[in-house]
């Protein structure tokens, strides 16, 4: 399922993971609509740590130092 959802064909696996996870669950013989939800509640927790590291890398020390860096260099130097 993480392989085909990388395929380059939809915004980050959407709709192509949720196709190819309802069609394994047929396969094994499970309901079609559990391997929607299954597939579902996967990007979502995938959603959720992405916006998590965002917000981390955001207010982050190393950012935190480079915008110090910018303000303190001023508008007459050359950037």
């Amino acid at each position: 399922m993480l392989l085909i959802s990388s395929i380059p064909v939809s915004i980050a696996g959407w709709g192509v993971r949720e196709g190819a996870l309802m069609l394994a669950f047929s396969y094994a013989g499970l309901a079609q609509g559990d391997g929607l939800l299954v597939s579902m509640l996967f990007g979502g927790v995938m959603l959720a740590a992405g916006i998590v590291g965002g917000v981390t890398w955001l207010a982050g020390a190393e950012r935190t130092r480079l915008r110090q860096f910018w303000a303190a260099s001023g508008p007459s130097q050359n950037r």
